[in-house]
């Protein structure tokens, strides 16, 4: 679904995967199938994308995932597949399948545990998963031997994962509810011991909630306004206020309160500002008690007086028709500068959805890229093939689930970002999702049977 209000980081939701801020239980009922068994009634229980003390068998952090099971047999997870988002392009091939033979580790006893260790290596060990967990966005599935889904959950930048010794978790164990386990109120940690041993926990009240932060514009001058918006919750209805908390240039430190909307929805407009520079923002959510919870700080490029203001405009995953200045017919990514001086793009980086994995999955920019001129255009090539030329990404783009993101030189600040999932529509050939007009907020789909053919290096729906 093209959405006008595009997330930058939004946390992602893609088949019964949810964000960590609204993560649901999946209930173990019947399959429905030619099966007609019921699924295990297994949970992904708690989970870890960033460790730092938290260790493996060998001695060394690793991301891990805990499985848990509510019922009264333990449960083998010998011929169970463990995923990471990579399934969503590539299937049940890109899985872990738990091998068989070592149930005195694999077996979850009930109403016990079992930790798996995604240390992206060989696995050496039935614990052991060769997969990474990406702290800044991410999703883990579990699926049975016959292939069906078990559980699943995805999370995005803004729930914080990329911070060392972070976990989320189920509280209580199994259930519907998500909590952040940071050493603070709900307590720390827990791999393989119940989750809430902190004020989580039965005898205490829970910390509030926040997640699902966007900004809007996603690449805004510094004459507009910004509105952030947010969903913030209290597990114990007892959320007294929420406040956004802002700053240019230097960290968040002014505050204003955030108005309630429709659905938990909670906004707060900021600017326009006296120049531009980078905006950073967290969002507040204080209980009654007055206990505060916040989001990871998030930033955004705010355009200056007479400066470029680059955005992604439009983008194709599978190409059959658009081909490159080799002849052959890549993915592409279309940049649009929406100020009004050239904007230099050298020094900028290019990334998809391993963006979470650091510069050095980034493809850099070059010094042969010219700058792009007010109201121009700059095309890239997502080819594998960085050595054809300085506008050939070292990455592939997937029509099925994917991302992209433009970086600025400081390696930090995101400048605009798009991501998408099948229902986009992209798997299909000579389709592509670009902004119409040509640098606004809104995004339609561009291609053979739509109102406008994809137009790489034009104006959007011409």
């Amino acid at each position: 679904m093209i959405t006008p209000t595009r997330p930058a980081l939004a946390a992602f939701v893609v088949g019964l995967a949810t964000p960590l801020g609204a993560c649901e239980a999946v209930d173990p009922v019947p399959d429905g199938g030619a099966s007609g068994v019921a699924l295990p009634p297994l949970s992904l229980n708690e989970v870890m994308a960033s460790s730092a003390t938290f260790v493996d068998a060998s001695g060394l952090p690793t991301d891990w995932l805990e499985i848990y099971n509510a019922g009264d047999a333990p449960v083998d997870l010998a011929g169970m597949r463990l995923c990471d988002d990579h399934y969503l392009a590539e299937g049940l091939a890109s899985c872990h399948v738990v091998p068989a033979g070592a149930a005195a580790q694999t077996e979850v006893p009930a109403g016990g545990f079992v930790v798996f260790h995604f240390n992206g290596d060989a696995a050496t060990s039935a614990l052991e998963v060769p997969l990474k967990l990406g702290g800044g966005g991410d999703a883990v599935y579990l699926f049975d031997a016959g292939g069906r889904q078990i559980d699943a959950l995805a999370w995005g930048l803004e729930d914080g994962l990329d911070q060392a010794d972070v976990s989320y978790g189920r509280w209580p164990d199994g259930e519907q509810e998500w909590v952040r386990f940071d050493g603070g109120p709900a307590g720390s940690p827990t791999p393989g011991a119940p989750n809430g041993a902190g004020d989580a926990g039965p005898t205490g009240s829970r910390p509030p909630r926040v997640a699902g932060v966007t900004v809007t514009p996603g690449a805004p001058s510094f004459e507009q306004v910004v509105t952030i918006r947010a969903e913030a919750s209290d597990p114990d209805g007892d959320l007294a206020e929420v406040r956004l908390v802002w700053g240019l240039d230097e960290p968040p430190a002014a505050e204003v309160a955030m108005a309630e909307g429709a659905e938990g929805a909670w906004v707060a407009e900021v600017g326009p500002f006296p120049r531009g520079g980078i905006l950073r923002y967290l969002v507040a959510a204080i209980d009654g008690g007055g206990r505060r919870v916040d989001s990871p700080v998030a930033r955004v490029s705010i355009a200056g007086p007479g400066g470029g203001r680059l955005v992604i405009n439009e983008i194709m995953a599978v190409n059959a028709s658009f081909p490159d200045d080799t002849g052959a017919f890549p993915d592409w990514v279309e940049l649009y500068n929406a100020g009004d001086q050239a904007a230099a793009l050298a020094g900028m980086y290019l990334a998809d959805d391993h963006y979470s994995d650091g510069l050095g999955a980034w493809f850099a920019i070059g010094d042969g890229v010219a700058a792009v001129a007010p109201g121009g255009f700059a095309i890239f090539w997502f080819d594998k093939e960085s050595s054809l030329g300085p506008r050939h990404v070292s990455q592939k783009l997937s029509g099925v689930a994917d991302a992209v993101y433009l970086v600025a030189a400081d390696g930090e600040t995101v400048v605009d970002s798009r991501r998408w999932d099948a229902e986009v529509g992209l798997v299909v050939a000579d389709v592509a999702i670009g902004r119409l007009p040509d640098g606004g907020e809104d995004w339609v789909l561009f291609g053979p049977n739509e109102s406008a053919p994809a137009t790489p290096g034009k104006a959007n729906g011409e």
